[in-house]
């Protein structure tokens, strides 16, 4: 099925002289952890007007009939993802990119191998500005991509990017990266307790939660690198897990979600706590981390002292 809306969309594509090329990127095309049945379809089209696909939606059409679309996320100004489900169930996320941008950016990459001096007259700032701009589109082609229409040789100047910018899976976690992940969880934590001890559990689990989550997954992230070494793979948004962090850590994750009452919430922000605590512990113990401020002491008996008195008050 998937096959048949790629075949459209290079059908739809011959004929609208503004796209100049399209790739398919993502679990579609990359080695480890293929695609099944319910993955998205990732696709960036590049255009001399992705503005005209912000608003519109009448072009779908000529792929295949929807069933369901909406614009998601700004991945960065003037860049979204149109999100599409087709009514033979296949998902696509297609961003929209700015064929000048692909030229600016092959330029750059041409001037850093041959010509690096020139880029000497650029603020260091705004050299930062431009690579991590490279670096936010490479990311999502280091584990592949494949282009199905090119109109321009898109596909000689993505590698050309690729090989003078791409984005590296190594990556060294810092001192500072560490406090801050420390720091905001615990700050979090606190703010868990005292909406479990108002009975907010709609608004702890929807505001604060997935907070905490994300900085225990920073967390795992971070000694999974730090165990394993810098180029050790760790994957978006906590994808794959089972494979690739600590197994006594996966199984410590058996614990950490909660039902929707009082006790079960408590319960689980202790497995979430006690989780955080056992990874940072072994982070401490290494040379490289353990000079760091440690606040899970005082947050640990202020959110005790909370649950405590909510217990005492519940019962």
């Amino acid at each position: 099925m998937k096959e048949d809306i790629i075949k459209n969309i290079k059908v739809w594509a011959d004929g609208e002289v503004d796209v100049k090329s399209i790739l398919i990127i993502g679990s579609s095309v990359r080695e480890l952890h293929k695609s099944d049945k319910y993955s998205d379809l990732d696709l960036i089209i590049f255009t001399t007007d992705p503005f005209k696909y912000e608003k519109s939606w009448t072009w779908i059409n000529e792929i295949y009939k929807p069933a369901s679309y909406h614009n998601g996320f700004e991945i960065s100004k003037g860049t979204f993802v149109k999100r599409i489900f087709f009514e033979n169930e296949v998902a696509v996320d297609i961003t929209f990119l700015s064929s000048k941008l692909m030229s600016a950016i092959y330029v750059y990459a041409i001037l850093k191998e041959k010509a690096n001096y020139v880029l000497t007259i650029l603020r260091k700032k705004k050299i930062k500005e431009i690579e991590n701009q490279i670096l936010n589109f490479t990311y999502y082609l280091h584990r592949g991509y494949h282009f199905i229409v090119d109109k321009n040789s898109s596909e000689q100047k993505v590698n050309k990017i690729i090989n003078q910018c791409g984005y590296k899976t190594e990556y060294s976690y810092e001192l500072k990266d560490f406090e801050i992940v420390l720091n905001r969880f615990w700050q979090n934590a606190y703010r868990m307790a005292y909406k479990i001890s108002r009975n907010e559990l709609f608004s702890a689990k929807l505001e604060i939660e997935p907070e905490m989550k994300l900085d225990l997954l920073n967390i795992i992230s971070i000694y999974a690198k730090h165990v394993n070494g810098d180029n050790y793979e760790t994957w978006h948004k906590g994808k794959f897990i089972e494979k690739w962090a600590d197994p006594v850590i996966v199984e410590k994750l058996k614990s950490i979600y909660g039902e929707y009452n009082v006790m079960s919430s408590w319960r689980s922000l202790k497995s979430t706590t006690d989780l955080f605590i056992y990874i940072s512990d072994l982070l401490y113990s290494s040379n490289k981390f353990n000079t760091i401020n440690k606040p899970q002491s005082v947050f640990s008996k202020w959110i005790m002292e909370i649950e405590q008195t909510n217990t005492a008050i519940t019962n």
